[in-house]
């Protein structure tokens, strides 16, 4: 008897339904949510024309009856409800994630051809008022939409979002050319081939090559087989390239030994032989190379003889003590092998490949201890623990982190696996101490991928690591394949007594993370310096089959957890903000590799995006120069220490942890300093170091806005005000 009765209309995809009510009143969702907050003062304030509203549309209507509203409603409902700006914006924030991203992106309506017959690329460009909002660069986000509506409605009816919400204050642009950038990967310059080597590579590396404080850049290059020819007749194979950054400027170094011709894939830089300059390790199709840092600004090459060549394909390498001896260690991360197919393959790839081992080597240090002399290429040499270590799965590795997921002061290795499950190897000491293990390598990484709920499935590429949520555990993040959701994994160590995670990608207040998109490089950073971690995700089509289609959009999500003037928010919950901080103007990229660094010194953090078929991107954030920018600190900690923590207490009591580490992203080494956002702190009361020797240092009432260089002679102490 109820089929012609009124029904509330479902709240999904309600942020794409403006303008809002019957008559079209209200052009936001925070403006109608203000509405029923305060309905008496909302009548008697409203102005339609501001709303683009016929000023006598509601002549005929009567005035809100309030008396009347008493009787129909909720009696705790009748006069409002006592909401303040953070409530309505985190209403707000909470109706948006309820938008299904298929509403959002609009491709899969778009036909392939229209009944002319005529494919849709071959019709004629529609005037503006005719053009269709099909394509992805015609759909303003959700906030956009909203922004520009409330900006045409009356004052007290907008949201000044920049005191309810963070990140508002900065923008990305892409500063390359006038930074003095001037690389281009050099796969497919003459032609798309089917070559997977070429498509999947492109990392890039921060380190301070000649120690004046200022980040270099090591760009690695390639092609794909069949252009080999073309590329040899027109000058040369395309090669990697070292940047030196001059006071925020860079310049080629040619003739530094760098400049290798190899199909490459990523690298990562480290002082392997602890001699106070940083060295460099890629990897490649191929024998991979190890670049000694003479300590002149040249580099030599040396991995044959310090036995870490790795002649197949190596994807990822990632560096850290895992056993204690002060001296660091290689993972590298084995892909495939073009001549072991499946017995029955399918035409897929990868899938139709079997995965070749991953390898680690145990760095055997130098002769009598002591530091390597980089002269003569340094003689530290590797020996491969790979199986006797554990790791005995072969799985098509992309991505790894070694980071101290169980806070037992060791390094763990976690590796994104495509179309594997992903690993988790916890490492623990052996039982009964080195001299009891038969390897004698006084450890063992033990597969907890199962007990730990991080066994996702789908085509791992990009890890980022951080504490997105503000407890001070490290967490997990995974970008994936287009068809597959990125994967989040919040770090459950406090609550379950043992290292386990809680997959949370349907948590975080984001609908269909990754859905459509190809993720790469990824970034856990606080972009906007209001004290948590915001997400990044560089994205681009894998096969490459099109230039000009296969580019996406690089993602930018804000954190909620702080707002901007450091009150709580919204724990663990993001906000797609990508057009405001200007990554639609960047415009969509075939990206693949990305680093983040503060190359320019100037306290926030920029982005370096390799990409394939196309010229470097580096992504300058402008925070610094803009009002009320949040305040920071940096924390440079003097010689080559993956694994090293950061523990900073903040006035009102939160604790912010941030780690060293060694590779990272996707074929990335990022920042080798420390870097955090103290929002509206300007002094620190305490900085603790801990080294992962498990020395600390501790510091007393730091102020912010500094790059504050340690040297780990200064561990266990405990020092006074640092200016």
């Amino acid at each position: 008897e109820d089929a012609y009765a009124f029904r509330t209309p479902s709240l999904r995809n309600v942020e794409l339904t403006a303008p809002y009510f019957h008559t079209g009143a209200f052009a936001t969702l925070p403006a109608a949510i203000r509405h029923h907050a305060d309905p008496e003062t909302s009548a008697v304030t409203y102005d339609p024309s501001a709303n683009g509203i016929p000023p006598d549309l509601f002549s005929s209507l009567q005035p809100i009856n309030l008396e009347k509203q008493g009787r129909t409603v909720a009696p705790e409902l009748a006069n409002g409800l006592p909401l303040d700006e953070t409530d309505i914006a985190d209403l707000a924030a909470f109706l948006q994630a309820l938008t299904d991203p298929a509403a959002r992106d609009l491709h899969h309506m778009t036909p392939a051809t229209v009944p002319s017959g005529l494919p849709l690329d071959e019709l004629p460009a529609p005037t503006p008022a005719q053009r269709p909002t099909t394509a992805e660069e015609d759909l303003p986000s959700a906030v956009e939409r909203a922004t520009a509506q409330a900006s045409a409605a009356q004052s007290d009816s907008v949201v000044d979002e920049t005191t309810i919400l963070p990140g508002t204050a900065f923008v990305f642009r892409d500063v390359a050319p006038q930074a003095g950038l001037d690389f281009q990967h050099g796969a497919f310059r003459d032609a798309i081939y089917q070559d997977a080597v070429a498509a999947m590579g492109g990392g890039l590396c921060w380190l301070d090559v000649d120690r004046d404080g200022w980040l270099d850049l090591y760009l690695v290059n390639s092609y794909a087989e069949e252009e080999a020819a073309v590329w040899s007749a027109d000058g040369g194979l395309p090669t990697n390239v070292l940047y030196g950054n001059q006071a925020g400027h860079f310049a080629r170094r040619a003739g530094a030994g760098a400049d290798l011709s190899m199909r490459g894939n990523g690298c990562v830089a480290a002082d392997f032989n602890r001699d106070g300059w940083t060295d460099l390790y890629v990897t490649a199709y191929g024998p991979n190379a190890l670049l000694w840092n003479n300590g002149d600004g040249t580099f030599r090459e040396g991995a044959v003889l310090a036995g870490v060549s790795a002649p197949e394909w190596s994807s990822t390498a990632v560096v850290g003590d895992l056993n204690h001896d002060g001296w660091p260690d290689l993972f590298v991360g084995g892909y495939i092998d073009f001549a072991h197919k499946i017995p029955k393959p399918s035409g897929a790839f990868p899938q139709d490949y079997y995965g070749i081992p991953d390898r680690l080597f145990l760095s055997l240090g130098a002769p009598d201890d002591g530091p390597g002399d980089s002269a003569t290429v340094g003689p530290v040499t590797f020996r491969e623990v790979t199986l006797e270590a554990g790791l005995i799965k072969d799985e098509r590795a992309l991505g790894a982190a070694l980071v101290d997921l169980d806070q037992d002061g060791d390094l763990d290795l976690y590796i994104a696996n495509d179309g594997h499950p992903n690993r988790l190897y916890r490492n623990d000491p052996w039982p009964g101490g080195p001299a009891a293990d038969p390897n004698g390598l006084g450890f063992r990484l033990v597969d907890v991928t199962e007990q730990a709920d991080v066994g996702d499935s789908g085509s791992g590429m990009g890890v980022a690591t951080g504490d997105y949520d503000g407890d001070g555990q490290v967490d997990l993040f995974v970008t994936n394949w287009e068809r597959e959701l990125n994967a989040l994994y919040r770090n459950e160590l406090a609550q379950r007594g043992e290292l386990g995670f809680q997959y949370s990608t349907f948590r975080i207040g984001i609908s269909g993370l990754g859905n459509g998109m190809t993720g790469w490089g990824t970034h856990l950073a606080d972009f906007d310096h209001d004290t948590d971690t915001d997400l990044l995700i560089i994205n681009g089509r894998v096969p490459v089959t099109n230039l000009a289609t296969d580019p996406e959009w690089v993602r930018y999500y804000l954190n909620r957890t702080r707002l901007v003037d450091g009150r709580a928010g919204r724990a663990g919950q993001f906000l797609e903000w990508t057009g405001q901080v200007g990554l639609k103007e960047v415009g969509l990229l075939l990206g693949r590799g990305s680093a983040v660094a503060d190359f320019d010194n100037d306290g926030d953090l920029d982005v370096a995006i390799n990409r394939i078929a196309g010229p470097v991107v580096l992504l300058e954030n402008d925070l610094q120069a803009q009002p009320h920018a949040g305040h920071w600190l940096t924390v440079d900690l003097q010689g080559s220490f993956p694994g090293a923590r950061l523990v900073i207490t903040l006035p009102d009591g939160r604790q912010l942890v941030r780690t060293v580490q060694a590779g990272s992203s996707y074929l990335a080494g990022e920042d080798p300093r420390l870097h955090v956002g103290l929002g509206v702190f300007d002094r620190v009361p305490d900085v603790r170091i801990i080294w992962p020797d498990g020395e600390t240092l501790r510091l007393e009432n730091v102020a912010a806005d500094q790059i504050l260089t340690v040297d780990h002679a200064m561990a266990d102490h405990a020092l006074g005000d640092v200016p």
